[in-house]
Parts: C-alpha cells; sequence; structure tokens
C-alpha cells in the first residue's frame, strides 16, 4: 500500500523547495532591476548634463567666431579705407601743379609703378590676409570644438 506520508513528502520537498529559489530569484530580480533603473536615471541626468553643457559651449564658440569674423572684416574695411584715403590724398597731391617738383619729376626716373597699381596689389594682399585671418579663426573654433567633444566624452 502507498505510504500518503511518503508521497506527501516526496511531492512536497521539492515544490517547496522550487517555490523557495522562484521566491528568492523574484526578490533578487526586483533588487537587481530598481539598480538598474536607478543607473539608468542618473546616466540620463549626466547625458542631459552634457548636452546642455556641450550646446552651451557650442554656442559660446560659434558667438565668439562671429565676432571674430566681424573684427576681421573690420579691420580689413579700415585698411582698405585707409589705403583708399591715401591713395586719394597722393592722387590729388600729385594733380596739384608745382614748378618745383614737376622739374624734379621730369628729370627723374620713374622707377615703380603706379599708384593705382601698387594699391590695387595691396588690397590684393589684404583680401589673402584677411582670408587667411578667417581660415584661421575657423580652424581655432573647430579646435575648441573638438576640445569640448573630448572633455565632454570624458566626463
Amino acid at each position: 500500500m502507498i505510504n500518503y506520508k511518503s508521497a506527501f513528502v516526496a511531492i512536497f520537498v521539492p515544490v517547496l523547495f522550487c517555490g523557495a529559489f522562484a521566491l528568492g530569484y523574484n526578490n533578487a530580480s526586483l533588487k537587481y532591476k530598481a539598480k538598474i533603473a536607478e543607473a539608468e536615471q542618473a546616466n540620463a541626468s549626466k547625458v542631459l548634463e552634457t548636452e546642455r553643457a556641450t550646446a552651451y559651449g557650442v554656442a559660446k564658440i560659434e558667438a565668439q567666431g562671429l565676432n571674430d569674423k566681424a573684427k576681421i572684416n573690420a579691420n580689413f574695411n579700415n585698411a582698405i579705407n585707409e589705403l583708399n584715403g591715401l591713395h586719394n590724398s597722393s592722387t590729388t597731391e600729385s594733380q596739384v601743379p608745382n614748378d618745383d617738383r614737376t622739374t624734379t619729376r621730369a628729370q627723374a626716373k620713374c622707377t615703380y609703378k603706379s599708384h593705382q597699381e601698387s594699391a590695387r596689389n595691396f588690397k590684393e594682399l589684404l583680401r589673402v590676409a584677411r582670408d587667411c585671418d578667417e581660415l584661421a579663426e575657423r580652424y581655432n573654433r573647430l579646435l575648441k570644438l573638438y576640445e569640448l567633444n573630448k572633455a565632454n566624452q570624458l566626463n
């Protein structure tokens, strides 16, 4: 005959162990899920903070770049205006008749090009210098953006 006591023990003990295992696994799983959610939230706040810092840094660098470009253009325009002023004053001086200068000019040999051509060459050199300054400013801005991204990636 079947001993009900031993059959009950044979079924109950494995069920008890499986239940205890499932309960322990569920508790551990909930604990680790809570830790993962907490870590994700902390990571999300760090990512948001990094994005804000990056956006602020990029905006600051871009604004500084625009100011630098405006200064470069203003300096270039001032130099061109000064050159035009010098050119205009030299051409008006040369047009004013002066007996002393006229006789010396007629006797002297001209070894330089006209004022207009030298002014045109100087303007071209100023344009090249302005382009070089703008390019240098652009590269400096790119380097600052690279350094900003590199610093934010390390955090």
